[in-house]
């Protein structure tokens, strides 16, 4: 739906050629400005499939396909016109980076050195094979586990260094004493090549390489887009924005839109100096500052200016606000953890009677995972409803694993992983052990483990009768449904086949799970089913899989494999309060925000004060600050901040600092409450609720 732009957004919407920097604050209205942007390039002429635009989210890019959509028949500054004849979105580019390089390495398979139906690793499968890797070459795990392993790596590809530069380091024979990581990692990669796979970070890697070397395949795309996009400009890292920067040609026309005192994920590679030095890179860039905010109060907005001020790496800009108020936040200091976690579920009751809202209207923050144990248990003894985000995702059930692995290898056979997974599911006879040691064999031989179970009766290897008869079994199920579940225009009707030959009610009662259990999981996998259904039988455009792509299990497993987290939130009706992760929380809203555990050794955590100490960095607590920053700006109309003078660990009570970000905010929007004053607090809840 159309709305009117300020200025300064219009300013952006209308901007010609050349490069454009939008510094969009926190609630500033980014996407609308992105989206009409985008309607207004279209409407200049621009042929849709000439833009490209990138983002981070599955969700944010289709949330941004859809606007524009829907604006794409009205003028972008609100007028009722009809759309010119013609014009629409077919072939406009709109999502993640890694769906773009995806794009890009199928339309050009035999170029980029990949073989075709490749596998798209998960992170368990990652972790899984790292750990195989790290066991094989006697790396003592405990020192350097494979979560270590598959970051080095991670890292080492987005730096775009080769592998014995990058690891050349005398750190890395302190961490891996055993063996060189350059072998490790060598092995590894050739693992994963032998699996006919890829892990996420080729999927932006391969094709970077491509458009870098190959002068016909970047003139290609060259050719194709004209206009570019970028949206959380501010948590590109270096690989991406060479990847974007080999698409462009001349005049540049990139409109980056983010806001780096949002910059919150550099552990993950995210450089803010991309953002900061833009004019440096494009010196006939313009920049546009976004600092009305359509969100929060003004008195929220003034806290979080006079924080992020204290940060020396920025872009200035000042958010103001409409929205005017005499509020003032609330900042608590809680005995213990357990009197923070019982103010917070107190302070939600009382708001709620008092203002007669929904539990979904409030969310609490925290820096770490390990905080939310004991609002969860308060919340629960409270009965109050509650959603912890990230806790569990619908992909990451164990039954939903099971039958994608299904798919997996009917779509790939290469796909070690997944055939080990399902080879025993349902229950064949085949143990563990035997699985291990059939794996072994194949990797000795150099050979794929469906390559060593096709000829498994000339095999030398040591297995029972009733190994060899479950293997039997599970070649003649996958003979059974392998052309049928392949057959494009078939795939839900296959997969559906396939999940009834399985017979897994029957397979759930064996394992002795309970009833509840066993419809939740059945569920499940009907929800699945529906999802394979909606996909093969929508009558939308395949959204970025490329010139051509069908409908078939190979697009569908990338589909799957391409959703980020926050794609597969199984969100409820129910309305909740929120509990998550200030980094789960960035690009959210919620009316009344409780940020806890304002603590020196928590926020700021201990890692960067130790920095800023030992090595006089100040890159990690500006860091932290700016993730102070994006909580504060979470809030619309409440805000409160907590803190507690003991935190029990590892057994151990004691004291707390209260976080030094605590005195950049302005006292005298500052309300101090403690646990000697809660008494009173607590005795007028009582009395409320009991005249409710």
């Amino acid at each position: 739906m159309a709305y009117p732009l300020n200025d300064m957004q219009a300013a952006c919407v209308d901007h010609g050629e050349g490069p454009l920097l939008v510094l969009a604050g926190a609630g500033s209205g980014k996407t609308g400005v992105i989206v009409n942007r985008i309607v207004a390039l279209m409407r200049r002429g621009l042929k849709p499939s000439s833009i490209c635009a990138v983002t981070f989210t599955n969700k944010a890019a289709r949330e941004m396909r859809e606007r524009v959509r829907d604006l794409v028949g009205k003028s972008a500054r609100g007028s009722t016109e009809k759309k010119p004849p013609g014009l629409s979105t077919r072939g406009m580019f709109i999502g993640t980076f890694h769906s773009l390089g995806l794009m890009i390495l199928r339309e050009n398979i035999e170029k980029a050195g990949v073989g075709k139906n490749f596998s798209i690793l998960g992170q368990d499968d990652q972790l899984t094979l790292a750990r195989e890797v790290l066991v094989q070459s006697g790396v003592d795990t405990d020192m350097f586990d494979e979560k270590k392993l598959i970051k080095a790596i991670s890292d080492w590809k987005n730096s775009g260094e080769a592998m014995g530069d990058y690891f050349a380091d005398d750190i890395w024979r302190l961490r891996v004493p055993a063996r060189p990581i350059t072998e490790i990692v060598d092995t590894y990669v050739n693992r994963v090549v032998g699996m006919n796979a890829l892990d996420f970070d080729d999927l932006i890697l391969l094709p970077e390489r491509l458009l870098k070397h190959d002068d016909e395949v970047r003139g290609q795309y060259r050719a194709r887009f004209s206009h570019f996009l970028a949206d959380e400009f501010q948590d590109t890292n270096p690989l991406q924005f060479r990847f974007l920067s080999h698409l462009m040609r001349e005049p540049f026309n990139l409109c980056a839109v983010g806001d780096d005192d949002q910059s919150i994920y550099s552990w993950r590679g995210a450089d803010t100096r991309i953002m900061l030095e833009f004019k440096q890179r494009f010196p006939q860039a313009d920049i546009i500052a976004l600092e009305q905010n359509y969100r929060s109060e003004q008195y929220i907005l003034d806290i979080a200016n006079k924080l992020i001020e204290n940060n020396t790496a920025r872009h200035p800009k000042r958010l103001f606000s409409e929205r005017r108020t005499p509020n003032r936040a609330i900042v608590f200091e809680a005995a213990d953890g357990l009197a923070e976690a019982e103010y917070v579920a107190d302070t939600i009751i009382a708001e709620k009677v008092r203002h007669q809202g929904e539990y979904s209207a409030f969310c609490v923050l925290y820096r770490t995972n390990f905080q939310s144990r004991s609002f969860e248990e308060v919340l629960r003894q409270r009965n109050i409803p509650y959603h912890v985000s990230g806790s569990y995702q619908f992909y990451d059930r164990t039954e939903i694993k099971d039958v994608l692995a299904y798919l997996r290898f009917f779509a790939n056979h290469a796909d070690d992983r997944s055939l080990s997974r399902i080879l025993n599911m349902p229950k064949r006879g085949i143990s563990e052990t035997a699985i291990q040691r059939l794996s072994q064999y194949a990797q000795l031989n150099k050979k794929h483990l469906w390559d060593i179970l096709a000829e498994i009766e000339m095999c030398e290897i040591d297995i029972n009768a009733a190994t060899l008869a479950g293997i039997m079994e599970f070649k003649e199920f996958i003979a059974a449904h392998e052309h049928e579940i392949r057959k494009t225009g078939n795939l839900a009707k296959a997969a559906q086949n396939l999940i009834d030959a399985l017979q897994l009610e029957r397979e759930y009662v064996r394992q002795g799970i309970d009833a509840q259990k066993i419809i939740n999981k059945l569920l499940n996998v009907r929800e699945l089913m529906r999802s394979i259904d909606d996909f093969e039988n929508s009558d939308r455009q395949l959204p970025n899989m490329g010139e051509g792509a069908e409908r078939n299990i190979y697009t569908y497993l990338q589909f799957v494999a391409l959703l980020t987290a926050d794609d597969k939130e199984n969100e409820s009706e129910t309305p909740k309060v929120q509990l998550m992760t200030i980094h789960q929380a960035k690009g959210l809203e919620f009316h009344t925000v409780f940020v806890t555990g304002l603590e020196d050794g928590i926020l700021p955590h201990q890692r960067s004060i130790d920095n800023e100490v030992e090595a006089n960095e100040v890159q990690g607590i500006e860091e932290e600050r700016r993730l102070l920053y994006v909580a504060l700006t979470r809030a619309k109309a409440r805000l409160y901040l907590t803190l507690s003078r003991t935190r029990k660990n590892r057994g151990l009570i004691t004291d707390s600092t209260p976080s030094r970000f605590l005195d950049e905010l302005p006292k005298e929007l500052l309300e101090w409450e403690s646990t000697t004053a809660e008494a009173g607090d607590l005795a007028a809840l009582e009395s409320m609720l009991l005249n409710i």
